[in-house]
């Protein structure tokens, strides 16, 4: 690490850790994240545990310190072997430099990333985007012994697929997450927790002059867990399963700058898992009234002093090609030369 610190190196076979898939090969690079591996954490001290009485099992009472140290030089990663189709978990984080964000996108156990500050041209703290993908088992699939069956068990494995992702604009963060006018449906934050298990948000307009924007997702899974405890609080108002509006889950996300858009009814990008091309949609703000613009209000001025574009728009594909309403793409810039260089995808 060029520190002139001792470093020890610690392995698992736990396939509950990160990434959760054995590793084929190790590397060391100056990169943070490189698609396809998980990167080694470095920690102060090890996590401390206790006994649970009722798991009959230890627990992690106080996580390990992450030693996001902006000097090191190197990163050790474990190559996997990747099936991604659907998003179980992602990620927002902020720093003074791209480094810094992307160790901060680290220290939460993302391990894949966009690499484009999001407030690129706009001023303020980098901020980048992660998250973590999965694929379906097969193998329990297929051991299902009727159509129906099948069926509900992709279904059953699909319960912490991300369906959604909206923002908020000009709204306080909100930890215990937001429920939607139209539909009624719960989105969960998208934020880390701190040492006292508080979530803390990433303002992606953080240090800019625009207003705050939050970003939020739904799962079956967080709007299940949002329904048991609303069972037992008449204030709370029950959510829809995002499957009954939104039909399939994200299978692809991208950026874009200006206005540019990655697709066109004579020219799409193939959706992993898809059998036909799938359209791509806009990210909606909150009330789904109009896409969401991620430097929103952020003024910003180039080298002649002339206020400077710095629109970053968000877009995602679903498994079955569905659209919901008004994220549909009628307008921005578009030719067969740009569907893939002016898109920031997973590397």
């Amino acid at each position: 690490m060029n520190d002139n610190k001792t470093y020890y190196i610690y392995y698992s076979y736990n396939q509950g850790t990160v990434p959760g898939k054995p590793f084929t090969e190790l590397n060391i690079n100056e990169d943070v994240f490189v698609s396809g591996c998980a990167t080694a954490l470095v920690v102060d001290k090890a996590d401390v545990t206790e006994e649970d009485p009722e798991l009959h099992k230890r627990k992690v009472t106080q996580a390990a310190e992450f030693k996001d140290d902006l000097n090191h030089a190197v990163f050790i990663k474990g190559k996997y072997e990747t099936d991604r189709i659907f998003y179980n978990k992602i990620y927002t984080a902020s720093g003074n430099s791209a480094k810094e964000a992307q160790l901060r996108l680290l220290e939460q156990g993302c391990t894949e990333f966009l690499d484009i500050d999001l407030n690129k041209s706009a001023g303020g703290k980098c901020i980048y985007f992660g998250y973590r993908s999965y694929g379906l088992n097969e193998k329990e699939i297929n051991m299902s012994s009727s159509a129906e069956a099948k069926a509900n068990e992709i279904e059953k494995q699909k319960q912490e697929a991300v369906y959604d992702i909206i923002c908020t604009v000009g709204e306080p963060f909100r930890p215990e997450g937001i429920m939607t006018d139209r539909y009624q449906l719960h989105y969960a934050p998208v934020a880390k927790e701190d040492s006292k298990h508080n979530l803390i948000g990433t303002n992606l307009n953080e240090g800019t002059t625009g207003p705050e924007i939050y970003m939020y997702y739904t799962t079956p899974f967080v709007a299940k867990r949002y329904n048991e405890k609303a069972m037992s609080d008449p204030n709370m108002v029950l959510s829809t399963m995002p499957k009954d509006y939104l039909k399939s889950p994200l299978t692809k996300i991208a950026f874009a700058e200006y206005d540019y858009v990655p697709y066109s009814k004579e020219l799409v990008k193939q959706s992993p898992g898809a059998d036909k091309p799938v359209a791509w949609e806009y990210v909606l703000k909150k009330d789904y009234s109009s896409p969401v613009e991620l430097n929103e209000g952020a003024i910003s001025f180039d080298s002649s002093h002339m206020t400077s574009d710095n629109r970053i728009s968000m877009f995602v594909q679903r498994e079955d090609g569905f659209v919901k309403g008004a994220a549909e793409i009628t307008g921005g810039y578009l030719t067969s030369s740009v569907t893939e260089n002016q898109l920031y995808l997973e590397k």
